[in-house]
């Protein structure tokens, strides 16, 4: 799988005034911490949905570039994760960004999506996915982090379900949700909600959710603070 890249730029004027200006620009206020330190940094809106657009681009390890200097010497190419968007409660608009750069040696944990498999063998059966839970927590090295977690659902009889400990992952890669965690139940659908239920099976299988990571409470505190 290619590695996911995105560039930033130093912010150089902090606060909230200068916040709406940057958005009015066309950029992004985000920050960039962790391993070494915290910087205030800028990404432009376009190249941030275009990145937020890839597969497992909320949880795999992206390749950052700080450019334009400016930044305590610490220009350069840095493995990270995103951990927070905050987007506006109403206007959906991209507010700010935290990128969490990863240190390589240590295990991190992430949350990452569920991808259900088999569904041909179970609806054959009569027989829909109820998705519960859209992603589990996992723990690894940065560099083992998967893209998504499979979950095969074409064994599955009426009233059977798929739970977090009985995952099947990469070596080296371990489930951090609650082992009883309900993913995936196989249902027998009744009357007119067969037809829906499938079709939402379907939607899961073939686009499995994104872990959205905002934080509207935040957003709609940022905003109080802007006026």
């Amino acid at each position: 799988m290619a590695e996911l890249e995105i560039e930033v730029r130093p912010r150089t004027e902090l606060g909230s005034a200068a916040a709406r200006r940057l958005r009015r620009q066309g950029w992004v206020p985000a920050s960039l911490y962790g391993s070494i330190g915290s910087i205030p940094v800028q990404v432009n809106q376009k190249e941030l949905e275009r990145l937020l657009r890839q597969e497992g681009a909320r949880t795999r390890v992206l390749r950052l570039r700080l450019v334009d200097g400016g930044a305590g010497g610490q220009e350069g190419s840095y493995p990270v994760l995103i951990k927070e968007v905050q987007v506006h409660p109403v206007t959906d608009q991209w507010l700010h960004v935290d990128f969490y750069a990863v240190p390589q040696d240590r295990p991190v944990r992430a949350r990452v999506p569920v991808l259900v498999e088999g569904l041909e063998q179970l609806t054959a059966r009569g027989l829909v996915a109820a998705v519960l839970q859209r992603e589990v927590e996992v723990e690894c090295l940065p560099s083992l982090l998967p893209a998504y977690v499979a979950v095969d659902v074409s064994r599955l009889n009426a009233g059977q379900h798929v739970a977090a400990g009985e995952l099947k992952l990469p070596e080296g890669v371990h489930v951090r949700s609650e082992p009883e965690e309900i993913l995936v139940s196989a249902v027998a659908p009744r009357g007119a909600a067969a037809e829906e239920a499938e079709a939402a099976a379907a939607a899961a299988a073939q686009a499995p959710a994104e872990p959205e990571r905002v934080t509207r409470r935040r957003a709609r505190e940022e905003e109080e603070e802007e006026k």
